[in-house]
Formats: structure tokens, sequence, C-alpha cells
């Protein structure tokens, strides 16, 4: 049976069957009063600037702090459509970490290669994105989510030439 880390075991024969009971459960708790500060995944209040070319990390963590290393982070495109061209389009995430892994091949082909999570910070609640090489088309929104908690948070990113910093 699978178990999550840090909390009271459920009765579940299998990872998938666990993590939507543990939802369900959760939000039961939240419900019943009992868990009062249900945690939330909370990403940047303020648009985030990237450099074109450059490294740009996209904050996120759930607070209050949790160990998320079991749970399945997504990343995705909240202002990009489907490509009509892909039948997978709908299913393609900027990246996805489920069951203790990088699912590159649910990625969108823009972004193989250059997305990662800090692995280490996931046990803290750390889901921050970093996106490498930044292209034009990397502007716009970016939902960070925990399907188990029932919570994300949309974070904008825009794409300059030059970063200036005002001393």
């Amino acid at each position: 049976a699978a178990k999550i880390t840090g909390f009271p075991d459920l009765a579940c024969s299998n990872k998938r069957q666990c993590f939507s009971s543990w939802g369900f459960f959760l939000k039961y708790l939240y419900y019943l009063k009992l868990w009062p500060h249900r945690p939330q995944v909370i990403g940047s209040l303020h648009p985030i600037v990237a450099v074109l070319g450059g490294d740009v990390i996209l904050p996120c963590h759930v607070e209050p702090q949790l160990d998320v290393e079991e749970l399945t982070v997504e990343w995705w495109r909240a202002d990009v459509p489907p490509d009509p061209s892909d039948t997978q389009s709908d299913y393609r995430y900027v990246h996805r970490y489920h069951d203790k892994h990088h699912e590159e091949d649910m990625k969108k082909p823009a972004y193989a290669g250059r997305t990662e999570l800090f692995t280490d910070g996931l046990k803290h609640g750390n889901i921050s994105l970093k996106i490498s090489n930044v292209m034009c088309f990397d502007k716009g929104s970016y939902r960070c989510q925990i399907p188990q908690l029932g919570s994300s948070s949309i974070i904008e990113v825009t794409v300059g030439k030059f970063l200036f910093l005002d001393h």
C-alpha cells in the first residue's frame, strides 16, 4: 500500500487510489474544520521578469510547509490553447512530476530539456520551476498546482532582451 510521509496511513491498494482518497480525506478534514489551515499553493504576486536566452525561476511553494515529494506537481501554460495538430496537447505540461519522477514524455515539445523542479526542495513544499534558455514565447501565464490539495496559483512571466538593475 502507498504511504504519504508525515501523515496518517490511509488504506489503499495502489498509489492512484491512495492519492485520490488522500485528496478527498484532506478536503473532508478541512470542511469539518479539523484541519483549518489547509495547505495552499502560493506563487509570486508580481510578474516575473525573464531575460531572453537566460534562466528564470518561477517561485511557487506550499503554505503551511508540507512534504510534497509523493504528490503530483503540475506546471502548465494557463494562456496557451491546445495545439490542434498535436492530439496529445490537452495533456502536455510545461513540467509534470508524478510518482517521484519527472515525466518528460508529458511535456510540451517546446519545453523539453528546458525545465526542472528543485527536487531537494519538494520535502519542504518548494515547487518552484526553473526554465532554461528563455525564449520569446515563454512570456505568459503559468499555473503551478498540486491536484491532491485542490490548490493552484498563476504566475505571470514577461520576457525582455536585457535586465536593467536600478542602483
